[in-house]
């Protein structure tokens, strides 16, 4: 079993458990192992790579920790004496299962071939698209790396392992928490509720706290991509997606930057422009506030600033949601099988509103 592969990476199941038994997951080996299962999660939205969901069973039998005996027949029984034995049992902490996440450029290729309905192959785009799996699988591993290293509870996924990807030798991996047990993503539409885009906000101003405390990184960090599929909810007894928010994931297009990238990819994407346009001042004073309670102190921006910021910051949005809106049009975990017309609609209601919006702050 040992040399068994993650799905269709060339990663072994034995190099995943010695990389998680190094972080500390002592009971993570080959010999305790009885068997595992690798899913892919990606459900065909994946742009630059193949996220496995890798379940684990384990040979480690419990040990009984403790007993606790009680009569329960309460004085009334004639015949007999019955007891409540309870059974504390020691189990062995072991994770039940794990992300590996492989760049790969086949989803993107195939995302806009479908876009486009060209099934040709580019040499230039095909190095343009290297160039930026390697750099932003890079940008991944630095952004766990840094806020693993903070004694403080962020909503990310625990980070355990990481290896570069390079165009020469195709190897890179992140090895990360796995949140596929009890959270998952909202449909893009209808999108956010209000109390998960707040609770999306406050996290954006916990995180960028932590930034701005500690400048040996960068001051601000940008996610870059707060679109519905990176962003995991608590989810309820009907698998129904809840307004606890569990993790914001996929930080491959993150940077220092502009605060407002993010505010206006998750409002512009994952709720309707009549939303966006009636509540993205009260969202940015929110997350002032939650950015002042963080820091303990009255940040280094103003609300006129972080307004600016935001305004400025259109333009990029509007061009990610032009440039993406082709795909999500013919992609049928967004639009469904056959194609929801409804659906298909507001997406397009959503990038013409972000692009008119850009447009007349620059005329301005």
């Amino acid at each position: 079993m040992k040399n068994s592969k993650i799905g269709e990476s060339i990663f072994t199941i034995e190099f995943l458990l010695e990389k998680l038994s190094f972080k500390g997951e002592k009971n993570c080996t080959i010999e305790n192992l009885e068997e595992f299962e690798a899913e892919d999660i990606t459900g065909g939205v994946a742009f630059f790579s193949q996220i496995y969901s890798v379940k684990f069973k384990w040979k480690i039998p419990a040990s009984l920790n403790s007993i606790i005996v009680k009569d329960i027949t309460g004085g009334v029984a004639f015949f007999s004496q019955i007891y409540s034995v309870k059974l504390k049992w020691k189990i062995p902490a072991s994770l039940n299962s794990i992300i590996v996440k492989v760049p790969k450029l086949q989803g993107a290729f195939e995302h806009i071939n479908n876009a486009l309905n060209d099934n040709s192959s580019n040499k230039e785009l095909t190095e343009k698209f290297e160039e930026h799996l390697e750099n932003s699988h890079k940008v991944e591993e630095e952004v766990y790396t840094f806020f693993s290293q903070k004694k403080c509870e962020l909503k990310l996924p625990k980070f355990y392992y990481s290896h570069p990807y390079s165009r020469n030798n195709n190897e890179g991996v992140l090895i990360i928490e796995d949140f596929t047990p009890h959270a998952i993503p909202t449909k893009m539409i209808p999108g956010f509720s209000n109390e998960q885009v707040e609770s999306v906000i406050d996290e954006l101003a916990k995180l960028q706290a932590i930034c701005l405390k500690d400048r040996s990184w960068v001051e601000i960090l940008v996610h870059g991509d707060l679109w519905s599929s990176n962003v995991l909810w608590k989810f309820d007894e009907h698998n129904k997606a809840t307004n606890e928010l569990i993790a914001i994931i996929d930080w491959q297009m993150s940077r220092p930057g502009n605060p407002g990238v993010d505010f206006g990819r998750l409002l512009a994407v994952n709720t309707s422009t009549n939303y966006r346009r009636n509540n993205t001042e009260r969202l940015i004073k929110r997350y002032l506030k939650k950015l002042e309670e963080n820091l303990g102190e009255i940040p280094p921006v103003t609300f006129e600033q972080l307004m600016d910021a935001y305004n400025h910051a259109l333009l990029f949005v509007a061009y990610f949601a032009a440039y993406g809106a082709p795909s999500y049009y013919n992609m049928s975990s967004i639009v469904g099988t056959p194609p929801n017309k409804k659906i298909r609609e507001e997406l397009l209601l959503r990038t013409q509103g972000i692009i008119e919006d850009a447009l007349n702050f620059f005329k301005q």
